[in-house]
């Protein structure tokens, strides 16, 4: 079975057909009980179907990386490359800039912004 399989499956979905109604009743939707990849194929059935922008949010960033690594294959997306094989399909992938307490690798815009102003100030000094 192939991704395009896959596609045409969840195309057909009851529940697909729901969420469509969904997105054009109050234009935007909240999926529960979705596990897996199952979510990237229904998001990229929805996205297919309705043109224009999306925004999907996330809990995490570490399942918002497992989504857009999804969404990515179901729209035929290579590795490495820069646009989709679809060029009509592209994601972006904009990591919450806000700090958590106790994590380590998140930052803070703020705390970047001051970064470079300070580096910015120590190669020209006297700007």
């Amino acid at each position: 079975m192939f991704i395009s399989d896959l596609l045409s499956v969840y195309a057909k979905s009851e529940r697909v057909k729901q969420l469509h109604g969904a997105l054009q009743h109050k234009g935007h939707a909240h999926l529960r009980n979705v596990v897996g990849s199952s979510i990237a194929l229904i998001a990229q059935v929805a996205m297919s179907e309705r043109k224009g922008f999306h925004i999907v949010v996330l809990p995490d960033k570490e399942e918002a990386a497992y989504f857009l690594n999804d969404l990515e294959s179901a729209c035929g997306k290579q590795p490495g490359s820069e646009r989709n094989n679809d060029a009509a399909i592209d994601i972006f992938f904009f990591p919450r800039s806000a700090r958590m307490a106790y994590e380590v690798e998140a930052t803070d815009s703020m705390n970047s912004s001051e970064q470079w102003n300070v580096q910015a100030k120590r190669q020209n000094p006297y700007a």
